[in-house]
């Protein structure tokens, strides 16, 4: 029965209003959180009934708000430090997550990559990926949590192309948590609103509503532009025509290269299996690249192969090449269905041991 907010007069300080009355800020109800490096309250969430103060660079525990009416009235005793490494980016770079069989966690963004805390303990969730979030590489927009899917969405900016707004899925299904605890990342997914050549509408903000059903919707802010609905904020809807989609509506994406017989072992790809989840269109030309790469091999070679679907859930192509690494992109031509949600591929292969040279 009380709020607890940042002071932008003073942004190291969060105040507390008085129990039942969130309206009333008694002068003393505040805790200080001043750091060396002049950490801003970046984010306030609450777990498992604990209040998470996010900084700059540093992580903090609300254990109690202290009152007039304690017996001692210590600020000191009544927070302490999670960690003075990781922080929290922005206050839309934090959402709580229930991974299954676990309690509650806040998931967010440092300058590091992506965690978890109980409020206790802090868990990388990104130890698989080369991270960049540091503001050389790329600029974090928001976090959030797609319940349906178990996964959280990661919103940023490309900053070496500033007209490229990504996302990119970190899964945390218990099935996709690897042994280190790393989540399973895919992407990225282009989230560019395309106003003319060379001009976009710049994210801004990204949020998500429960609807009574229980379902998600997810919706997208944008800065402004001239026309193609700059300054405007769309929902994530496969069957709307958003701004950007004239420009980025073929569907296609790229796998990460793959060693599936290990570094320097060769292997037959003999089949792919797509299996599409959500599919409702026919006459789709859908085109698969194979990109395979050889030991003292000084470029990739490539082989496509292509098929055109008349609504089938699953569909297979046949490449029979033999490589070591394989990167897997595919596209889709004219004309597009209004749903098409390819979930998963499955390669059949078999091994040809080690490579030819004999390392």
């Amino acid at each position: 029965d009380q709020l607890v907010l940042n002071d932008q007069s003073n942004p190291s300080v969060i105040r507390y209003s008085y129990p039942g009355e969130p309206d009333y800020f008694p002068p003393s109800y505040f805790l200080d959180f001043e750091t060396k490096s002049n950490d801003v309250v970046q984010c306030i969430r609450t777990v498992n009934n604990r209040i998470i103060v996010g900084l700059d660079n540093q992580l903090w525990r609300v254990n109690y708000l202290p009152s007039e009416k304690d017996a001692s009235f210590d600020r000191g005793k009544a927070i302490d430090n999670i960690s003075g490494q990781y922080g929290i980016v922005n206050p839309m770079c934090a959402t709580t997550i229930t991974i299954e069989g676990q309690s509650e966690t806040l998931a967010f963004i440092s300058n590091f990559g992506l965690h978890t805390t109980d409020g206790y303990n802090i868990i990388t969730r990104s130890k698989n990926l080369q991270w960049a979030y540091s503001g050389r590489y790329a600029t974090p927009i928001a976090l959030l949590n797609d319940v349906e899917n178990r996964c959280l969405r990661i919103y940023y900016r490309d900053e070496s192309d500033p007209d490229r707004d990504l996302c990119l899925w970190a899964s945390y299904d218990r099935s996709d948590i690897d042994g280190e605890g790393n989540f399973k990342f895919s992407g990225n997914v282009s989230m560019a609103n395309y106003v003319s050549a060379g001009v976009y509408g710049k994210m801004q903000s990204v949020w998500t509503s429960m609807k009574s059903d229980g379902s998600s919707r997810f919706y997208m802010g944008y800065s402004s532009a001239t026309s193609g609905g700059g300054g405007m904020v769309y929902q994530e809807d496969p069957t709307v025509n958003a701004p950007g989609l004239g420009y980025t509506k073929t569907y296609k994406y790229k796998t990460r290269r793959m060693f599936l017989n290990g570094i320097s072992g060769e292997w037959m790809v003999d089949d792919l299996y797509g299996y599409c989840g959500s599919y409702s269109g026919n006459g789709e030309l859908l085109t698969y690249t194979f990109e395979g790469t050889k030991t003292n091999a000084t470029s990739t070679y490539t082989t496509t192969k292509a098929i055109t679907l008349q609504g089938q859930t699953v569909h297979r192509v046949s490449p029979k090449i033999a490589v070591e690494g394989l990167s897997i992109s595919c596209e889709m031509s004219f004309p597009l269905s209004v749903e098409y949600g390819q979930e998963s591929i499955v390669i059949g292969s078999k091994s040809l041991g080690t490579e030819d040279s004999g390392l």
